[in-house]
């Protein structure tokens, strides 16, 4: 027969597309270092909280994600005092920046930090180029919590004693 004498002129194979997870959270290099200036009297009497840091933080996700936040330690130190802060007087609130329409599982609860990671952003789905505004707040702890931490031997060029925590955020798949 000729037609079983011919060669195969037709074959299958298999093409597929494999999605890995990618993801990347950058705090905003402007705005790397938040300072609360106590240097008034109702400062020290009523705790100082600071505006919004618009545009704080980025992500790109390419599915469901969490993000955490969590400090290096228990407490704010500084260089040659034994006094310590705890970094729980000091609250985190990630909110999403305007132009981000996305809806998030979880968003906007305010969380005392910790050197555990606490959860600020929680989303089913990924996204590009996705801002978060972050507010830190530090009024938890008011009512004079704060009137001996002035050192004279102990101060910066801007002749204020400075106490310092490292905050660390983290990108999860969920």
């Amino acid at each position: 027969s000729v037609n079983s004498a011919m060669a195969q002129n037709t074959d299958n194979m298999t093409l597929n597309l494999k999605f890995k997870p990618v993801q990347t959270i950058t705090v905003n290099p402007v705005q790397k270092t938040v300072d609360f200036l106590y240097q008034t009297e109702a400062d020290y009497a009523d705790g100082v909280t600071l505006a919004a840091k618009t545009k704080h933080l980025k992500v790109f996700s390419t599915g469901g994600f969490q993000v955490d936040v969590k400090t290096s330690g228990t407490d704010f130190t500084s260089g040659n005092t034994a006094i310590t802060i705890p970094v729980s007087d000091v609250s985190v609130k990630a909110t999403a920046s305007e132009g981000n329409e996305r809806t998030y599982a979880s968003i906007g609860t305010v969380v005392p930090l910790s050197n555990s990671d606490q959860m600020i952003i929680q989303s089913n789905g990924g996204g590009r180029d996705l801002e978060f505004d972050v507010e830190y707040d530090n009024t938890a702890d008011a009512a004079d919590a704060y009137i001996d931490g002035y050192k004279s031997s102990q101060v910066d060029g801007d002749g204020a004693t400075v106490f310092t925590t490292t905050l660390t955020y983290s990108i999860t798949t969920i």
